[in-house]
């Protein structure tokens, strides 16, 4: 990095719009370029390019003006787009799953590919009741009616570690249940 840039990451550093400025006027086509190659859209192009110049200005405090402030940009660009890629592929496994079970009544109605909050919830209202008794009443409790798990020991004369117990064995199937939701 020459010293001219090396001000620029300074004054960046201390807040100077000017040297974002210039900064971005200099990389913002470049890594344009460089991501449209690998994202081949515009769209997402210009959303990583943007929120990487968002957070470069965010994070200018930390910035190391002796480091290659180039080779920084495009670390974050390489970050940005794999992240992007990886949402791709959620995204396709969700639309995926959705055409899977679009002819399944028993789950849930979906309407444009978007889940309405209430179908989710009857959805884990019926995945909750499959649960083993003792199981669905304290996850009920806790995670429905909002109780607390010593306020849920008490009232069922069992011990806080059980019912903990229980609410990480429900959730945990519940998680694998609803897996297409936490990818």
């Amino acid at each position: 990095m020459n010293s001219a840039e090396k001000i620029l990451v300074l004054n960046l550093k201390n807040g100077d719009e000017q040297s974002f400025n210039i900064l971005y006027g200099k990389y913002y086509p470049v890594l344009f370029s460089f991501s449209m190659k690998y994202l081949r859209s515009k769209e997402d192009t210009e959303e990583i390019v943007q929120n990487l110049f968002f957070k470069i200005w965010e994070r200018r405090g930390d910035l190391n003006e002796e480091l290659n402030f180039k080779s920084y940009l495009f670390q974050i660009a390489v970050n940005d787009i794999y992240n992007k890629f990886k949402k791709r592929v959620s995204e396709k496994r969700y639309h995926d799953y959705i055409k899977e079970v679009q002819g399944n009544p028993e789950y849930f109605s979906i309407s444009d590919n978007r889940f309405d909050f209430q179908d989710i919830l009857d959805w884990v209202k019926k995945l909750i009741d499959q649960f083993p008794p003792q199981r669905r009443q304290i996850l009920t409790l806790n995670k429905i009616d909002g109780f607390s798990s010593s306020e849920i020991a008490e009232k069922l004369n069992v011990s806080v570690r059980t019912i903990e117990n229980q609410v990480f064995r429900g959730v945990k199937s519940l998680r694998s249940e609803l897996a297409f939701c936490f990818e």
